[in-house]
């Protein structure tokens, strides 16, 4: 299937040289963001930050994070993951997306241009989609961390919530290179929400092939995947799409003799959140992927505090449409 989605995702027949180059860092005591750009096709660079763990003995696990709608690696919920995964001793990549940040004509944050009509209308010129050239960018984010010499290239996983979500399971069905993933708001069933979103960017002649159980089951046995979700997240028949999904998931994982690879978390009252910062997360990435700074027992100690709370204590905004308790701000 991996070839036939590729197309469909409208990947180029070939890959060309990333030119990858470190343009700035930024040190910290434990570690360092290094200010990346590599080229994923010509004249489509993108930049990013990549976080370093200082301290440890290379080479270590990585993750890489497609953004969420109007995310970017100036995003909070991305700054705030890479750098306690960087804590734990992972290398983190944190790519800008299409028409966010700096790959906006006018290096805007937040806008939301993967949507914006001339933007989608180039790509309808081209014969390409924008999920699938956002989802191409981090399959060559996975080159480019493949790249680095300090980077165990056994131990690559793949993190997002919502957009970032859906672009986490297209990576799972386009590239055989994961050994983690933790796709967060929202898994559903694309059968549960005909006619009532849109937000899931479905290209043309998807489920042709799959839904979302097939996307995620096509990283068994080698992926370790929790889904991640908030149960105020769902309309009640998207809901049940969630459950149906991980149920079908969960019996390849079993058929294939790994069912411990495999699991869903659900927040009871949780909304909309990055649910990757939270410590079900970060326990599975310790135990799948290994962290050299943590181990079990330690992260099961680590303290939790509201992400609401602590951007009021270091006055950092968050996006208004998710401020409350219940989406972001509750994380």
């Amino acid at each position: 299937l991996q070839p036939l989605l590729r197309q469909v995702y409208d990947f180029p027949a070939e890959d060309v040289p990333l030119k990858a180059r470190t343009v700035g860092r930024v040190e910290r005591d434990d570690f360092t963001i290094e200010k990346v750009i590599y080229e994923t096709e010509p004249t489509s660079s993108v930049p990013a930050h990549l976080f370093v763990p200082k301290g440890v003995t290379f080479p270590v696990p990585a993750l890489i994070f497609p953004s969420g709608h109007g995310g970017s690696k100036s995003a909070v919920y991305n700054h705030y993951a890479g750098q306690i995964y960087a804590r734990a001793g992972l290398i983190c990549l944190i790519p800008d997306p299409v028409g966010e940040e700096e790959r906006d004509e006018e290096g805007r944050a937040g806008v939301r241009g993967h949507r914006l009509d001339f933007r989608v209308d180039r790509c309808f010129e081209v014969g390409r989609s924008v999920i699938g050239k956002m989802t191409y960018d981090i399959v060559r984010g996975i080159d480019y961390l493949c790249e680095r010499p300090e980077v165990d290239r056994d131990r690559i996983g793949c993190v997002g919530h919502s957009l970032g979500c859906t672009i986490t399971m297209n990576v799972l069905c386009t590239d055989d290179r994961l050994a983690l993933s933790l796709p967060a708001s929202w898994v559903t069933h694309f059968d549960f929400i005909v006619g009532e979103l849109s937000c899931e960017w479905r290209p043309y002649r998807l489920k042709h092939f799959v839904d979302m159980p097939e996307q995620i089951a096509l990283g068994a046995p080698r992926c370790a995947t929790l889904v991640l979700a908030g149960e105020w997240d769902y309309a009640p028949r998207a809901y049940q799409g969630l459950l149906e999904t991980c149920r079908q998931v969960r019996r390849v994982y079993e058929v294939c003799g790994v069912p411990e690879r495999f699991d869903v978390h659900i927040t009871l009252k949780g909304g909309h959140r990055p649910y990757f910062l939270n410590k079900p997360a970060f326990a599975w990435v310790e135990k799948h992927l290994g962290m050299p700074r943590f181990d079990a027992e330690s992260v099961d100690a680590l303290p939790e505090v509201y992400l609401g709370d602590w951007a009021d204590a270091h006055d950092i905004e968050i996006e208004r449409g998710y401020r409350s308790h219940k989406h972001y701000a509750g994380t």
